[in-house]
């Protein structure tokens, strides 16, 4: 990026004062157009609605008026959507380079808080809303469906028109630790269920460990339901003293 900056400094440098009338020179807003033009094809090609800005060229800017029409592409590496430079280059017979900062937005759907939401909220469908917004690019667990928020807890303070991901929720405790809880062991046919106390929080379909109350050993197991963990067959820890 500092390699193209240098390139239209390079260019002003050269063509301010160069003695060309207005009518011998290139239009700034030209170069813009070409520019958004060209932008919004390309991203058209992987994206239905997107939003090209281009950057504001510095009105000193003096260059050749090009009698040929304007050539504009993406330097190696550029990325879209996001924030990037493209090239446009007259190969008329006074041939010049310019880099032209933009940005180009894609249109997501989303999930947003309606209002600030306070860590340990449970929440509700009232909570939040769904709209569409430009985005340079889709956050990492990023919720585009409001039924996925429901029943789920807010992990950390969360203001009003933020985003929603799913690492900013996590399910609603169907067990807490130092809850008493049954533990639920099948062997064959045979059921048995005894009591238990939780020695760590959990949600539904988390691994927690139990202590048996009544043998005071420490096993593991999935809960299935609230308050309800699953034991499987692997051997129990050693008694806790």
């Amino acid at each position: 990026m500092q390699r193209y900056s240098l390139i239209a400094l390079l260019a002003v440098f050269c063509s301010l004062g160069s003695g060309h009338g207005q009518a011998d020179e290139q239009p700034l807003e030209s170069i813009r157009t070409a520019v958004a033009n060209f932008l919004q094809q390309e991203s058209a090609q992987n994206a239905q609605d997107v939003k090209v800005e281009v950057g504001r060229l510095d009105p000193r800017l003096r260059l050749a008026a090009c009698n040929n029409p304007l050539a504009v592409y993406l330097p190696p590496g550029a990325r879209l959507p996001g924030n990037t430079s493209a090239g446009v280059r007259c190969e008329g017979e006074t041939p010049w380079t310019l880099f032209v900062p933009a940005s180009v937005r894609q249109k997501f759907v989303v999930v947003s808080a309606v209002q600030t939401l306070p860590r340990g909220k449970l929440l509700t469908l009232t909570d939040v809303r769904v709209e569409s917004r430009y985005l340079m690019n889709l956050p990492t667990g990023a919720l585009t469906d409001p039924a996925m928020v429901v029943g789920r807890v807010v992990v950390r303070h969360t203001a009003a028109g933020s985003l929603l991901t799913a690492g900013a929720l996590r399910e609603e405790r169907a067990v807490r630790r130092g809850q008493s809880v049954t533990l639920s062991l099948a062997a064959g046919t045979l059921a048995i269920r005894v009591a238990g106390t939780a020695l760590k929080d959990g949600a539904l379909g988390d691994r927690i460990t139990v202590r048996n109350t009544t043998s005071n050993r420490v096993v593991e197991g999935v809960i299935i339901e609230a308050g309800v963990v699953e034991v499987g067959s692997g051997r129990p820890a050693a008694p806790i003293n």
